[in-house]
């Protein structure tokens, strides 16, 4: 997941920069789209395959997109907020990455991987909100920064599951 929102940052800054303005599905951008995509589904796969055996894994399920129809009620009843992929996006990311941990680390889960999951999911959640209520350049930074955390976060989040697997010693 690290790598799918190391690419989705750079699409963005490519597809959504102000200053240089091109088609966000077309040229560079185009490549950096389906870097983006296949990494994404790479990720996906491999956080399924690594949480199947999870006996909670329905109720990680459930309870993200419990968290998905309650948020989509929320930003677009309260705060009027177009629906994007990217809502979608969070809380997938976040039901995903709070999967793996508790699939590897059971109840020995290091406190500092839920505070960051919850601190990503956190920043992109308010980054969406007051994405179109700021100007352009607000706005960029707005979809771009949390990515950036977030691709940290899988990393470290990664990092710590193939330690605690002891997966290249």
């Amino acid at each position: 997941m690290a790598l799918c929102c190391i690419f989705y940052a750079a699409w963005w800054y490519v597809a959504y920069n102000p200053k240089i303005n091109v088609n966000p599905f077309g040229g560079t951008a185009a490549v950096l789209f389906w870097i983006t995509f296949a990494c994404g589904i790479t990720g996906l796969y491999s956080n399924i395959y690594g949480i199947r055996n999870l006996i909670e894994s329905r109720q990680f399920l459930l309870i993200g997109g419990a968290a998905y129809v309650a948020l989509l009620a929320v930003t677009v009843l309260i705060f009027h907020r177009p629906v994007t992929a990217e809502l979608f996006l969070i809380v997938a990311w976040t039901t995903l990455e709070t999967a793996a941990i508790f699939a590897v680390f059971n109840e020995k889960i290091p406190p500092i991987l839920p505070l960051i999951i919850v601190g990503g999911a956190i920043f992109s959640i308010i980054s969406y909100l007051i994405y179109y209520l700021v100007d352009e350049w607000k706005a960029f930074y707005l979809g771009f920064f949390p990515l950036l955390f977030d691709a940290i976060s899988a990393a470290i989040i990664s990092i710590s599951i193939i330690r605690r697997l002891r997966i290249f010693s």
